[in-house]
């Protein structure tokens, strides 16, 4: 009877301890290394797809979503954009393939993911209009750590965009466009529980996340040199649910809510990453890494002339080296390096990932 009783007790903990809820901090976000694919269902199926109630011990079924199209997420550090300068406390960066010359400007810390800002290469909004920084003002939080059910937060963050935009309205010669854009924001961790996606099963903890902007539009004309106020503002409002897990480094899944806040819209799911979900690796033979394990020094061989720069990352993510890939061999001295393992990333001349990989510092 005791070992009867002892079984069903082992099995009741076990239980409790894998429903149990999570706490995300910052360790659990992504960092300069964290590079996944992410798969978009633009057609969701709401006979599949129920968002829940919030509360504790919930369980949410995604593995039915979709793969209708595919985009990449790239973080890395700020000195592998243009716009460094420009976002001075900003502590890296990530790119999404679906946004071509956009870069997002962030800083992770142990209390918050903020997002600072974007830049925009030229051409990017206008064929005219050059290189753009737009920082928010004061930073928009993503997510505060660290975080755990019914924690909360909410705040308001402007930025302004200037577009080079030449036309003639009426007698007003117009050379330059205006955006003031206005945010305010809510969130709630309104539940926890186990969610479930393509790629997995999770304890994880669900985050609300309600936005309303308000963008204000301003025309400049040339002569006399005065800035109108234009009659178009645009309002807008959008409800999110993200899910959280440790060690993933982004939302699991991320669902938005169609303009009634009630129906589920479209979908974004994390398929990939090199943090754990389905391990992901760039493989380009035309560069060789030798030797690894390495003591005092790195090889790099280089056979891709669009190849512009490595980058070595530390087990925490913390940046170690950057170095131009000036030939066909290049050197990276590692006798500061304490034993261990790194991760590096070589860029092209357009920012993107050539080849990631790892190696081993053993003295």
């Amino acid at each position: 009877m005791k070992k009867i009783i002892t079984l069903i007790t082992i099995a009741f903990m076990g239980m409790v301890s894998s429903n149990a809820q999570i706490t995300i901090n910052q360790a659990d976000f992504a960092n300069v290394w964290f590079h996944a694919i992410q798969a978009n269902d633009t057609l969701v199926d709401t006979a599949h797809i129920h968002i829940g109630n919030p509360g504790t011990n919930m369980v949410w079924a995604f593995d039915s979503l979709h793969n209708n199209l595919t985009d990449s997420l790239q973080f890395m550090d700020i000195s592998a954009t243009p716009y460094a300068s420009n976002f001075a406390t900003a502590n890296m960066a990530f790119k999404q393939a679906s946004s071509p010359g956009t870069f997002n400007f962030v800083n992770s810390s142990p209390s918050a993911a903020m997002i600072l800002g974007q830049g925009l290469n030229q051409g990017n909004i206008s064929t005219t209009t050059p290189n753009e920084a737009v920082p928010v003002n004061p930073p928009m939080t993503f997510m505060n750590f660290p975080s755990t059910y019914n924690a909360t937060f909410n705040g308001a963050s402007h930025g302004t965009i200037i577009l080079d935009s030449t036309f003639t309205y009426s007698f007003y010669t117009i050379d330059t466009t205006r955006i003031e854009h206005h945010i305010t924001y809510t969130s709630l961790i309104d539940a926890w529980g186990s969610v479930t996606s393509p790629s997995g099963t999770y304890p994880a903890l669900r985050q609300k996340y309600t936005e309303y902007t308000l963008d204000s539009i301003f025309v400049h004309n040339v002569n006399p040199s005065l800035w109108i106020f234009s009659t178009i503002t645009i309002k807008d409002s959008s409800l999110r649910y993200r899910w959280f897990a440790n060690s993933q480094s982004f939302p699991i899944v991320e669902v938005t809510m169609d303009t009634t806040w009630s129906i589920p819209h479209t979908a974004v799911w994390l398929k990939s990453s090199n943090t754990g979900t389905n391990d992901l690796t760039i493989s380009n033979t035309a560069f060789q890494i030798f030797p690894n394990p390495a003591k005092d020094e790195l090889n790099i061989i280089n056979a891709d002339k669009n190849a512009s720069i490595i980058t070595v990352y530390d087990a925490m993510g913390r940046l170690m080296d950057t170095q131009r890939l000036t030939g066909m061999t290049t050197k990276i001295n590692t006798s500061s390096y304490a034993n261990g393992l790194y991760s590096y990333r070589i860029l092209g001349n357009d920012n993107t990932s050539l080849k990631t990989g790892k190696f081993a510092i053993v003295k």
